[in-house]
């Protein structure tokens, strides 16, 4: 990040944030955060920062052993604050910050925002907060306090995941995300984000790739396949073309590895138990090599069985019946008792997601992941017991 600064030879580094966490995060990041200020510093470049919810006991007491010039946290204490910048050609930017006063704050922290801009200067607002999660422990704010309000652009921290919000005439919101990917759900291309101003007016912000490690989602469409080696075989024709759209993406750093996390759907002759059994035990040997290596982070299938609904649905043994309950659930989700059993899914899913051993998920920072809905839960395991129910009507 600091390189790159450097050589595009922007004026200032804004971050908004979650710089640092873990147990361990006054003597882990003292050393990078000190080296990185400093070069910044002696290349001319400012550096403006707010504290977020992993960062506010710490951030404050790193700055005190760095120089004051090279880097401002604004709005300690969960006090508005104001910094003006000015560059090395003269220019000049206001820069409007709040930090995180505790660990939590279920308050909405534009509630205090009270700050004049002057209209001729652009104005960046630095803020780490829940956009639109009213329930939020970490500062929930709503998208249109921040649209309405002075800053033209506004800088905001804690969603990992990159996310640029404008809308014509009023305040752009950017979540930068993290420069490196945290964990699998952090999909897409990570980095950094250059921004320059016209007049009082911020021009559309472009992302810059950094990330070594990419996470990502590879449809592959099994459609039509009859056999395991068949599917081998689209499975690598499918992850080995994602790496070359990786490859081909200019950027100053190129990812060292490709995590994919595979979706196999389609209608197919190969049931879920030949997949399961004869490919997904061996898939984390799967190595393009270098200079970008791709492994199988995980598999979500969708697959279904290669048999006419329609036809099987005219039977009146179990498969017919399941292939009823399939066609009944493609065209009208608004069917009463489809209605009623989507319910039962949704309240069976729940069930399970609150039991004792989801209560570590629950407790993380993130909260636990969404429960997928009961649509696609309900297809999906409808397809499966199909394939089941077939094979073993054909055995018997």
């Amino acid at each position: 990040m600091v390189e790159l600064a450097i050589s595009e030879g922007v004026d200032l580094v804004a971050i908004s944030g979650d710089i640092v966490d873990r147990g361990n995060r006054f003597f882990e990041a003292f050393g990078p955060l000190q080296q990185g200020l400093r070069q910044l510093a002696e290349a001319g470049i400012r550096t403006v920062a707010v504290a977020g919810n992993h960062d506010f006991d710490v951030l404050s007491r790193l700055l005190r052993t760095l120089p004051a010039d090279s880097f401002q946290l604004l709005g300690a204490g969960g006090v508005w604050e104001r910094a003006t910048v000015v560059t090395a050609r003269g220019e000049r930017i206001e820069v409007h910050g709040w930090s995180f006063p505790a660990e939590e704050y279920p308050a909405n922290p534009m509630d205090g925002y009270a700050l004049d801009a002057d209209p001729s200067l652009p104005t960046l607002g630095l803020l780490h907060c829940d956009l639109n999660v009213p329930a939020s422990r970490y500062a929930p704010v709503p998208e249109a306090a921040l649209r309405g309000s002075r800053p033209g652009f506004w800088l905001l921290g804690h969603v990992h995941q990159p996310r640029l919000s404008r809308a014509r005439g009023a305040a752009t919101l950017l979540y930068p995300g993290t420069p490196q990917p945290l964990d699998p759900g952090d999909q897409g291309e990570h980095g950094v984000w250059i921004v320059e101003t016209e007049g009082a007016v911020f021009t559309l912000p472009r992302l810059i790739p950094i990330a070594t490690v990419r996470y990502d989602q590879v449809t592959v469409d099994v459609s039509g396949t009859e056999s395991v080696e068949e599917v081998q075989a689209r499975i690598v024709d499918a992850v080995g073309s994602h790496r070359e759209v990786v490859a081909a993406v200019r950027a100053p750093v190129q990812p060292e590895y490709v995590c994919c996390h595979l979706f196999l759907e389609g209608r197919t002759r190969v049931t879920h138990r030949e997949i399961e059994e004869r490919i997904l035990p061996y898939l984390g040997d799967l190595d393009f090599g270098a200079p970008i290596r791709c492994r199988i982070d995980r598999v979500e299938l969708g697959l279904r069985p290669l048999v006419d609904l329609e036809e099987l649905s005219r039977g009146g043994d179990a498969p017919g019946q399941l292939a009823s309950l399939l066609l009944r659930l493609e065209r009208s989700a608004a069917d009463p008792e489809i209605a009623r059993l989507l319910e039962m899914v949704a309240e069976e899913a729940e069930r399970v997601a609150a039991s004792s051993a989801y209560a570590p998920l629950r407790a993380a920072p993130d909260g636990a992941p969404p429960l997928p809905p009961p649509e696609q839960v309900l297809r999906r395991q409808a397809y499966r017991l199909l394939e089941e129910l077939i094979a073993q009507k054909e055995m018997a």
